[in-house]
């Protein structure tokens, strides 16, 4: 895990096509806005994991566990 400090109006950048910048810090809010390219696709993580498990339930169970346990 990679742990990264920035403050209001500060960015990340991540590859060549997108960008997280720190909007406002709220007490234990966090608000984050993202620029990308259109073909980015975003998800949440617990959606992302919904549809990789989907995607891997043709998969024999063995495989499957395998993928998943790398997170």
């Amino acid at each position: 895990m990679l742990v990264l400090t920035r403050k209001p109006g500060q960015s990340i950048q991540i590859g060549d096509n997108i960008e997280v910048k720190i909007v406002a810090i709220d007490g234990d809010q966090i608000k984050l806005s993202g620029s990308m390219r259109r073909v980015t696709s975003t998800f949440t993580a617990k959606r992302f994991t919904s549809l990789f498990r989907k995607k891997t339930a043709r998969r024999p169970p063995a495989v499957s566990r395998m993928i998943l346990s790398r997170r």
